[in-house]
C-alpha cells in the first residue's frame, strides 16, 4: 500500500500532473493515507504484536488523536473526489 502511494506522489511531484483538480485531491488522499499508515497503524501493529500498550498514557492520547484526525482527513478526501466527479 505504501509503495503505491509513494509512487503516485513522486510521479506527481516529478512530472507536475497539475491542472486537473482531481489530481490534487488524489495526491492529497495519498498523503493522508500515508500519514494514517505511518502515524496510526504502526502503533496499532505494536499493540497487536505485543498484546499491550508500550508507549505510556501521553502517547496513547496522541495516537488516538492522530488516528481519528488522519482517518477523517482520508474519508473527507474521498468525499471531495466523489463530489468532484
Amino acid at each position: 500500500m505504501m509503495t503505491g502511494h509513494e509512487v503516485w506522489v513522486g510521479g506527481w511531484l516529478g512530472e507536475g500532473v497539475g491542472g486537473v483538480i482531481t489530481n490534487y485531491f488524489v495526491v492529497s488522499l495519498a498523503m493522508a493515507d500515508m500519514l494514517v499508515a505511518l502515524c496510526a497503524m504502526t502503533f496499532n501493529a505494536s499493540v497487536e504484536l505485543s498484546g499491550r500498550w508500550l508507549f505510556g498514557a501521553f502517547m496513547c492520547n496522541v495516537w488516538n488523536s492522530l488516528d481519528v484526525y488522519f482517518s477523517t482527513a482520508s474519508i473527507l478526501h474521498l468525499c471531495c473526489i466523489s463530489v468532484d466527479r
